[in-house]
């Protein structure tokens, strides 16, 4: 799990303010600050976005910058993303969402290197009837989301995706959801990511499942997490707590077991999340979550840990 960071000039935000509209309209402004870290690398960002959504017609589009800076054992490099983005309806059931924008990446130091290009997506949600929802998305990010900002020769990374996602509900506490995703990577690698996953609803605020997953790519041994052959399972538990009118909190616990072709035994997983969130005025919400996700293979642990905090301000 991890994020990017964005600036925006304060003519934007000025610009934002003043151009919202009484009536159909809604309005939001949100900023937010997040930090990602391992054993030997940082990740710090800074975003803020404006959206503004009809509440007739559920259209909606808005704008989101982000800054971000990266440090690790070898480089230190900064980043930094323009993103436009939107969405509509095109019948009652049918949504079409999509968005373009501009994001730069530079190395600092003695091995400067740039790269800017063009972060995408398109993606189509239909709701098939009362139970069944499908999805189709294709996309283009930096690699660092879900792989690694640099490859092993310190090239920085890329990468496409198109992802399929059907998500029922069969009965009232039971859901089953499945996943697939096709990955190309910009230094010519190739991925495939399954998830299936059934869940059951203990209470309305409370839910129990089980997730099987594999993860398949052409070439591994490139400077980032890309398994020839990967199977896993985690049972989890996901929470959502109201603590009085004006606060909730929130949570997520995954423990489970991995499997890698051409390797011995099995590793250990676990990730678990806690957020909340408060409303600390009319039209104000501010939010914060902590993350810990690590693996357990013979004796080594590789960890991420993640800290997110958020203000919302809405208006119409």
């Amino acid at each position: 799990m991890k994020h990017y960071l964005p600036y925006l000039p304060a003519s934007l935000v000025l610009l934002a303010s003043t151009n919202a509209m009484a009536g159909q309209y809604d309005s939001m402004f949100s900023s937010g600050v997040e930090r990602i870290s391992t054993p030997d690398s940082t990740h710090d960002s800074i975003s803020m976005q404006y959206k503004r959504q009809n509440r007739a017609t559920g259209t909606n589009y808005g704008l989101r910058v982000e800054k971000h800076r990266f440090k690790n054992q070898q480089y230190r490099h900064t980043g930094r993303s323009v993103y436009l983005q939107g969405s509509t309806n095109i019948t009652p059931n049918v949504q079409l969402s999509a968005g373009a924008g501009s994001m730069e990446i530079k190395r600092l130091g003695d091995h400067y290197a740039k790269k800017t290009f063009t972060p995408y997506h398109v993606g189509l949600q239909a709701q098939m009837g009362p139970r069944v929802q499908v999805g189709v998305r294709q996309e283009r990010s930096p690699a660092y989301i879900r792989h690694s900002l640099n490859d092993k020769k310190g090239n920085i990374l890329t990468e496409d995706m198109t992802t399929v996602e059907i998500k029922t509900k069969p009965m009232k506490r039971v859901r089953v959801n499945a996943r697939h995703q096709n990955i190309r990577l910009s230094d010519g690698n190739r991925g495939r990511r399954n998830l299936v996953g059934a869940y059951y609803g203990i209470t309305p605020n409370v839910w129990v499942g089980i997730e099987g997953t594999q993860k398949r790519y052409d070439r591994s041994n490139v400077g980032y997490s890309s398994p020839k052959n990967e199977r896993g399972y985690a049972v989890t538990l996901d929470a959502d707590m109201p603590i009085s009118q004006n606060a909730k909190l929130n949570g997520s616990l995954k423990v489970g077991r991995s499997k890698e072709d051409g390797f011995p035994g099995q590793a250990k997983t676990l990730y678990a999340s806690l957020g909340a969130e408060f409303a600390v005025g009319r039209n104000t919400t501010l939010s914060a979550n902590v993350y810990h996700d690590e693996t357990r293979y013979h004796g080594k642990r590789d960890r991420e840990r993640g800290a997110m905090l958020n203000l919302t301000y809405r208006w119409g």
